[in-house]
């Protein structure tokens, strides 16, 4: 079963993509800040979702720390509701892997994560 960790402060955010995702089989860590336990523990997820715009932190900032104190390998993927086209440069510019909009909508955006841990997400 594929593991998803969502970084995002919004709990609404977070407890509907968590019961999207679950109801497709995906296994889903929710948490309202970055927590090192949950990106860069004994269970690894196979995707970061990781919000942006968080009351202390920016995620593309929170993206570099991952990466490189923490040295988590799991592909993190910018999450926001920001301009699309901003929220593009960011991810250009955090060198991350891609970015999910939320602006996409629910069913978009699962499906997009879903494609993005493969055909064998649940």
């Amino acid at each position: 079963m594929k593991h998803v960790v969502v970084v995002d402060d919004s709990e609404i955010v977070t407890e509907l993509l968590k019961s999207a995702l679950e109801a497709e089989g995906v296994r889903v860590t929710a948490c309202l800040e970055p927590e090192r336990e949950v990106v860069a523990g004994a269970d690894p997820p196979d995707l970061i979702l990781l919000d942006i715009n968080m009351p202390q932190y920016f995620g593309d900032d929170v993206a570099a720390f991952f990466r490189d104190a923490w040295q988590v390998e799991a592909p993190i993927y910018l999450f926001s509701d920001i301009d699309e086209a901003d929220l593009k440069a960011r991810t250009e510019e955090a060198g991350v892997a891609g970015y999910i909009w939320k602006g996409w909508g629910m069913d978009r955006v699962v499906e997009r994560i879903l494609d993005l841990l493969g055909a064998d997400a649940g």
